[in-house]
């Protein structure tokens, strides 16, 4: 396959849109074995950019309620379970309510909204704001199977309740293939081959999990643990 690179500038509409559902796929990897991933991946797919850009920086500011219920869902395996959070992107002044909602299915539904045209107030009612997730994120589309990969780096997680904690993941790399359908893509078909398996991961429960200290943690000790040895 030819190793030419093209790009298609999305301008924002596709990850901006009001609403959309999928497969996640989700895969670590260390943040020094990205090069080569790169490499491959622009053999197969197609860049994203966004108004030019190749890597865009993200700003997640994640709701819970006082209990921590969306974390205790997904702590404890319980489906439906809905994350809600205020996105916001270096490009761009609005901001993006988004609530996620992931089935027993696997299936992932997402909604949002830009603040601006909501009542704010009235949406996050019984919540308070938990997590604030930043990071860098590239793009491919797989056009072939309609498959998106998005490859988040330069982690950094901050703690919006009292506890006041921080913490950057400068070795971790959150690769995910978001997909319309069951089935192995090319583009997962390649981590494969690289040693990259399959990997169940929320930015908003592992940071809560590490920064929170009154939260039980149990189920998300071993990928803690991993990104901790990673990362010393």
């Amino acid at each position: 396959m030819s190793k030419r690179q093209f790009a298609i500038d999305f301008a924002g509409l596709s990850d901006l849109s009001t609403g959309h559902s999928r497969f996640e796929v989700k895969y670590l990897s260390r943040a020094s074995n990205l090069e080569a991933i790169e490499l491959e991946l622009k053999g197969l797919c197609k860049t994203i950019t966004y108004f030019g850009l190749g890597i865009q920086r993200y700003e997640n500011d994640y709701f819970d309620t006082n209990e921590f219920s969306s974390y205790y869902d997904h702590h404890q395996g319980t489906f439906p379970r809905t994350k809600t959070r205020i996105r916001t992107y270096n490009n761009s002044d609005s901001g993006f309510l988004e609530e996620k909602t992931k089935l027993s299915s696997g299936w992932s539904e997402k909604s949002r909204a830009l603040v601006s045209d909501i009542n704010l107030s009235e949406k996050l009612q019984g919540l308070m704001p938990v997590l604030k997730v930043t990071y860098n994120r590239i793009q491919f589309w797989h056009e072939e199977s309609d498959s998106r990969v998005t490859i988040d780096t330069e982690i950094k997680f901050e703690s919006l309740t009292g506890d006041k904690n921080s913490t950057s993941l400068d070795e971790l790399s959150i690769i995910e293939v978001k997909k319309m359908k069951r089935g192995i893509t090319p583009v997962e078909s390649t981590l494969k081959q690289f040693g990259i398996r399959p990997s169940s991961f929320s930015k908003y429960c592992i940071g809560i999990a590490m920064l929170v200290p009154r939260v039980k943690t149990n189920n998300f000790q071993h990928i803690i643990k991993q990104i901790k040895k990673w990362n010393s």
